[in-house]
């Protein structure tokens, strides 16, 4: 760009936004006089949820000393099928559960029992600070199964997001729910950055980055946006985000539960998975 003449470097500037045939496409829109929404293709990039689509309620191995798989970030939706299917052969045992939409029981809650003297009408709140509408009856399912896996003996394995085993742990259980809100709040902030010059330009810039997603659901675009967003946050908002990855959000939960029933766990990474593949 930078050796073009200004006239041509100008023109290309003012195209990035579309790709060549969407730009023939909104003409035609135009053309025709329909309305449309314009709708930033970044609101699908950043949040990305669990990509992992196969229900699964658990399935631990009644077997001494067994290794347990208790607690499994969401976003490498690839290798959770290749989890489950192994778990449901018989091949490994795991107490990791998943309601997603469509199942009997997503949306629905589950009570605090009165001994775990924890504020909140059902477990959403310790979890997630409120009601979420995916519900907690999964959480009283995990729960179940750790018992369970905790009778046989079980080895506990929490896997964390690739090269970063250990890392992500929020303080305690009893404020994770807190920790969450903090951090759903900052991430928030992207509509509020997405208007800002600072997003416009590097977004003008980042038209030849690829938005095919890797095995974390993240793509080298997405990734970059990512970056400019948390350079454009305050410094204390963006240490906190960046000492919370390593586990998704339903797992920092999930450990800090651990940590509080005494349980102990052997730290695992995922990329031990990320090469498998389906059955």
């Amino acid at each position: 760009m930078a050796w073009l003449p200004q006239e041509d470097r100008e023109f290309l500037k003012a195209s990035a936004g579309l790709g060549n045939f969407q730009k023939a496409e909104v003409a035609w829109l135009d053309r025709k006089r329909y309305k449309y929404t314009d709708v930033d293709v970044s609101t699908w990039l950043f949040d990305r949820g669990s990509a992992k689509q196969i229900a699964f309620e658990g399935a631990v191995v009644d077997e001494r000393g067994k290794p347990c798989i208790c607690s499994w970030p969401g976003k490498y939706g690839s290798a959770w099928d290749c989890m489950v299917q192994a778990a449901e052969g018989g091949k490994i045992s795991a107490a990791v559960v998943f309601l997603p939409k469509g199942t009997t029981e997503f949306g629905k809650h589950a009570e605090i029992p009165p001994q775990e003297k924890l504020e909140g009408d059902c477990w959403c709140i310790p979890l997630y600070g409120e009601q979420k509408p995916w519900g907690c009856r999964w959480w009283s399912r995990w729960i179940a199964n750790i018992e369970e896996a905790h009778r046989f003996g079980a080895e506990f394995q929490v896997y964390f997001f690739e090269n970063m085993k250990g890392k992500g742990k929020v303080r305690s259980f009893e404020t994770a729910g807190k920790e969450h809100l903090r951090r759903e709040e900052i991430c928030n902030r992207m509509e509020k950055f997405r208007e800002t010059d600072v997003y416009k330009n590097v977004a003008a810039s980042l038209s030849n980055l690829s938005r095919d997603p890797c095995a974390d659901g993240s793509s080298p675009y997405s990734r970059r946006v990512d970056q400019e967003f948390m350079s454009w946050l305050p410094p204390e908002d963006r240490e906190f985000l960046e000492a919370s990855e390593g586990l998704g959000n339903s797992q920092k939960a999930e450990v800090a539960w651990l940590d509080r029933k005494g349980y102990k766990f052997t730290p695992k990474d995922v990329s031990e998975w990320l090469g498998v593949k389906a059955l």
